[in-house]
């Protein structure tokens, strides 16, 4: 017991020397990039501060590898570019029928949504299959946790996608289905800008 009790106090004085010498810990590292996270989400996303830490959650793993911080800083990036005037008046577009979430919607939740944008929470398990379908607006998606995908186009072709961790750009109605063949569900955050 006094043996835990001394750890624990020699890493609370190794963080605070570490702090004041200026040295971030990796767990200051994770609440700044977290807190930036939110503040995008907030201010070029429109997104409340509960949805807004939902979704910081799923960013989680992100979060905990600062070699994945690129990708973060890359939405945040992007994000800034927008310019969504949200007090302009703007009218609730309709999903096309073959919209994501109308034909697979057991892979796509609508995180959050209003006239301007759209957040998606996706995943995929090993060997399940979406059925054709788009998404109406360009996007910006971030692959959370990887795998691989069979992906097919109403033209024939089939390929195969190694959706790895990061930040993918994607243009609007793209017309596809896909089936996960990789080892482990995937998870992916899709972050739609209505025209």
């Amino acid at each position: 017991m006094l043996k835990k009790f001394l750890f624990s106090a020699l890493i609370l004085c190794l963080n605070f020397v570490l702090c004041s010498l200026g040295y971030a810990t990796m767990s200051d590292t994770h609440d700044r990039k977290g807190v930036q996270l939110a503040q995008c989400l907030e201010e070029y996303w429109g997104v409340d501060r509960y949805t807004s830490a939902y979704i910081v959650r799923k960013f989680d793993l992100l979060l905990q590898d600062p070699y994945d911080h690129h990708i973060i800083d890359g939405l945040i990036e992007k994000s800034k570019n927008l310019n969504i005037d949200f007090l302009a008046f703007k009218e609730i577009q309709r999903l096309p029928e073959d919209d994501g979430v109308l034909r697979a919607p057991e892979q796509h939740l609508v995180v959050f949504e209003n006239p301007y944008v759209r957040i998606l929470w996706g995943s995929t398990a090993s060997g399940e299959s979406e059925p054709f379908h788009v998404h109406a607006w360009k996007s910006l998606m971030v692959v959370l946790k990887p795998t691989t995908y069979e992906v097919a186009y109403p033209n024939g072709v089939v390929e195969i996608w190694e959706g790895n961790r990061g930040l993918y750009e994607l243009p609007a109605n793209e017309r596809y289905a896909c089936t996960n063949i990789g080892d482990t569900a995937d998870e992916i955050l899709r972050f739609e800008i209505k025209d």
